[in-house]
């Protein structure tokens, strides 16, 4: 029943305050989120920094993104 009412957006380019997973593979699985800024730019908290960061998409290695 539940995959018969649910739709997957079709997301072409993410949009400012789109969901970002993040992790080191491309499986989702374990992976932490980031909120998409503009410019291309990911926040998120970072162990390694110990604080919130903001930084590019691909320095921080995105599984997938959710949209709207």
């Amino acid at each position: 029943m539940d995959s018969l009412l649910t739709r997957l957006p079709t997301v072409t380019e993410p949009a400012p305050l789109d969901l970002a997973l993040f992790n080191h593979t491309a499986d989702p699985f374990g992976a932490h989120v980031g909120v998409w800024t503009d410019d291309d730019r990911v926040l998120h908290l970072c162990a390694e920094v110990g604080r919130p960061r903001c930084g590019h998409w691909r320095s921080s290695r995105p599984a997938s993104a959710t949209g709207r």
